[in-house]
């Protein structure tokens, strides 16, 4: 059952993306990675987030928009997903806390290596969003 409070169906919404994130990072990495863990986060982030902004009091033309949102989470996780690795993750997977200079340089490097993921991991994460968003956009009825 859909919860009635709009923040809920958009935490909802950003488990499911989180699920998705998490099923595509594995398909490509084919290991638990610092990267998964990424990517769920990065999902749920831009997942809350857009279907807050794209669906919230939005009644018509709802599985169209939840595709939408779908497509854009799909793309806007990935500059997430590597800031979030290159800011609190080192190359050996362990977590660190970071500090000021670390966090600049993954905002550019998540910008920068985004391209290359999204070449590389695009073909799975936008369809995989879009699928999620029709499945998720009737449901969310107000």
């Amino acid at each position: 059952m859909i919860p009635a409070h709009p923040i809920l169906r958009s935490l909802l919404a950003g488990v499911v993306f989180a699920l998705g994130g998490a099923f595509c990072a594995l398909v490509f990495f084919r290991a638990w990675t610092s990267m998964v863990l990424a990517a769920a986060a990065a999902a749920f982030m831009t997942g809350v987030l857009l279907w807050r902004i794209l669906l919230w009091r939005r009644a018509n033309g709802r599985r169209a928009r939840g595709w939408v949102t779908g497509m854009w989470v799909g793309i806007l996780s990935h500059p997430v997903a590597l800031f979030l690795t290159l800011a609190f993750f080192d190359i050996g997977d362990q977590f660190q806390m970071p500090n000021h200079g670390q966090v600049l340089s993954a905002f550019f490097g998540g910008a920068v290596y985004s391209y290359g993921s999204l070449l590389a991991l695009g073909w799975l994460t936008v369809p995989v969003g879009i699928c999620l968003g029709a499945v998720m956009a009737p449901l969310d009825n107000e």
